[in-house]
């Protein structure tokens, strides 16, 4: 265990800090609360009641954040529902939580490595999205189809065969729904929506297969291997856990060496050094007897001891450095979540919200080849042609003539996501030419006419612009 405090490593017995003296025991309770919920979903998870695993672990995120076994597993549920924007989100957050020794690593390189099947799941939630709005629209036909290519792309979504079902039931055939919620229960056996739909069609809870597990030649509730698979299908072993021991980094350490090695420095050269030179005149005067030799020796302690204390302040400044770097290489929790929001966009097709979220994060301070990879995909994929979209909405706003700070913003932003958006430097020029802030916008049309050469219309455009411009 970890004190929250001061970040000392502690034994679970312990009840208070020895460092900081934190009292601990509310802390220990948490952490044992979080670990029992986590115990609880894998139990729940083993006999495929999903979505009540679901709650339990989320329920455990919620006392404890770090909990990675509780969010792996949370991703693995998610995974095994369908929801694979989810699942890879909570693989994300908890390998910045752990980087190393965390099997969400392994789960998201098997699900990368396989891009067919990656891109396949992400036409999947994109066609389910599509599906759902045109349901609430009324063009349930259309829906259906849709939906039928869902649930054969992807047959675990949970998600789309029940909504699925539910378009068939509002049609009145009971046969195909049913067929749909019983795929739905064999993913997810508890699913109280999939329950509520079973019984409006006055059917089973639990489907007939499930009635006779000797028929199966394995009873699910005696077979955990069988319950969750990792992204390449293979099976696995989650075993409980009695403890959580939390990770944190190790700037404290180097906050606790730099704060020793200073204060052992001012000791030796404010106490010991004045001592030993008062210590020397008091002891030799008023004596006729030469000293020169003790003096002299005293003097090269003297010089060793400032020699020293020079080499521990060549520590003090390294260690310094280290700490600056230390901070520096951090990764801040809020570019993380925007990283995450940024993915689950992206694979929901929104290319502006996506492209907006990732262009606030540092990319060097990405941990993992594979994070970085996924970062300069999405980026690739998404900041062009958020520019454009971010253009197009800034010259409708310029094109009302009402609003030209606001016009301003969105060209900005657009040529923020791309800087070789030759129109957006255009309309900033334009803008601020309604302005009458003629500075600015003499600056813009000189970029137009300096940096983009070949675009011959946008710079025929704004030299004729910029010789109708008032005299400097």
């Amino acid at each position: 265990m970890i004190c929250p405090n001061c970040g000392r490593y502690l034994s679970f017995k312990k009840k208070a800090c020895d460092v900081c003296g934190m009292e601990l025991s509310l802390y220990k309770k948490t952490l044992s609360a979080s670990n029992r919920l986590y115990n609880d979903g894998l139990d729940k998870a083993k006999v495929r009641d999903l979505s009540g695993a679901a709650l339990s672990l989320k329920r455990s995120l919620e006392l404890d954040k770090k909990n990675t076994n509780a969010r792996n597993l949370l991703g693995l549920v998610y995974y095994e529902m369908g929801e694979t924007v989810e699942a890879l989100s909570q693989w994300i957050i908890s390998k910045y939580f752990q980087p190393d020794k965390n099997d969400a690593e392994e789960y998201m390189n098997k699900l990368q490595q396989n891009p067919n099947k990656l891109e396949l799941l992400n036409q999947s939630m994109k066609k389910y999205n599509t599906s759902l709005e045109l349901a609430k629209e009324g063009s349930e036909d259309l829906a259906i189809i849709q939906l039928k290519k869902v649930v054969s792309q992807n047959p675990k979504f949970v998600k789309a065969q029940q909504l699925l079902a539910l378009l068939y039931m509002n049609e009145g055939d009971d046969a195909r729904a049913l067929k749909c919620l019983r795929r739905a229960a064999k993913v997810d056996v508890n699913n109280t929506t999939t329950l509520r739909y079973l019984k409006e069609l006055g059917a089973q809870a639990v489907p007939e297969s499930r009635k006779h597990p000797a028929k199966n030649n394995a009873n699910p509730a005696r077979n955990p291997d069988h319950i969750l698979k990792k992204p390449d299908e293979s099976k696995i072993e989650v075993r409980p856990i009695s403890s959580y021991i939390e990770e944190k980094g190790n700037v404290w350490a180097f906050a606790n060496l730099f704060i020793g090695i200073l204060v052992g420095i001012c000791f030796v050269y404010f106490l010991i050094v004045p001592t030993i030179k008062k210590n020397i005149v008091s002891k030799y005067t008023g004596t006729g007897v030469s000293y020169s030799e003790e003096i002299s020796d005293k003097d090269t302690q003297i010089s060793n001891l400032q020699t020293e204390n020079e080499s521990l302040k060549d520590q003090v400044e390294q260690l310094q450095s280290d700490l600056e770097t230390a901070k520096e290489s951090s990764y801040n929790e809020t570019e993380l979540e925007n990283f995450c929001k940024a993915v689950t966009e992206y694979m929901d097709g929104k290319v502006k919200e996506a492209a907006l979220d990732l262009v606030s994060i540092d990319e060097n301070k990405l941990d993992g080849d594979n994070t970085k990879k996924l970062y300069q995909t999405i980026k690739d994929t998404c900041f062009e042609k958020a520019s454009e979209e971010i253009y197009q909405e800034g010259n409708t706003l310029y094109n009302k003539g009402t609003d030209y700070d606001g016009a301003i913003a969105l060209f900005e932003q657009a040529l923020k996501l791309n800087p070789e958006n030759v129109d957006a430097v255009y309309f900033l020029g334009r803008c601020y030419n309604k302005k009458e802030d003629y500075d600015k916008a003499r600056e813009y049309y000189n970029q137009v006419i300096n940096d983009f050469p070949d675009e011959t219309g946008r710079v025929g455009e704004a030299t004729r612009r910029l010789a109708a411009l008032p005299a400097q």
